[in-house]
């Protein structure tokens, strides 16, 4: 089988540049064509760096997702829809951590696969495309997760509505507080709506 154009197994075109064109101070935009962040790699790294920090990237999301968003809106639920929820409250991060596990579990199987999927990016717009697929992906498990715990977890029948709509809140909302995950979430206007 033949490697993908541009993967870590084949290196992507060399790009030359004049050491003149390196002179201080350096217009990385120009210089690239592109701008967005950058980073120089010396050696013979064959892309590893970049690997590595699109790796700890996703972790970080994945953290995110599961603590920012997961973790409250399971709490919610399990706290019967309060007002503020207590993050502290030990009976019912009890009740969550076998969700969270099994969220934990869902990244896990298929972390590296969307990893190469986005490093084998032709270009900088498509990789970004495909990191935000697996974020919005990641939410969806979250609301899946939310919803076993509705259906299955025991919980108060006094309160039960009122808890499930403050945890969709949570998982409709947390994402947008996230300076992390704001920038992967799709926002829906009055015409998307009709």
């Amino acid at each position: 089988m033949e490697p993908a154009p541009h993967s870590l197994s084949q290196p992507a075109e060399k790009l030359e540049i004049p050491l003149s064109a390196l002179a201080p101070p350096l217009d990385w935009p120009a210089l690239f064509g592109r701008g967005g962040p950058n980073a120089l790699e010396i050696g013979t790294g064959n892309g590893l760096f970049l690997a590595a920090e699109a790796a700890r990237r996703r972790v970080e999301l994945a953290g995110e997702v599961q603590y920012r968003v997961l973790r409250p809106a399971l709490l919610a639920l399990f706290q019967n829809g309060p007002e503020r929820i207590d993050l502290r409250h030990d009976a019912s991060a009890r009740k969550a951590d076998p969700f969270l596990a099994t969220f934990d579990h869902a990244i896990d199987r298929d972390f590296f696969p969307r990893l190469w999927e986005e490093l084998e990016a032709d270009d900088p717009d498509t990789a970004g495309a495909r990191r935000a697929a697996w974020v919005r992906d990641l939410l969806g498990q979250a609301l899946a997760i939310v919803n076993e715990a509705d259906h299955t977890a025991p919980k108060s029948a006094h309160r039960r509505y009122r808890a499930r709509v403050r945890a969709l809140q949570e998982l409709a909302l947390a994402p947008r507080r996230s300076t992390l995950l704001a920038d992967y979430i799709e926002e829906k206007t009055h015409d998307d709506a009709a």
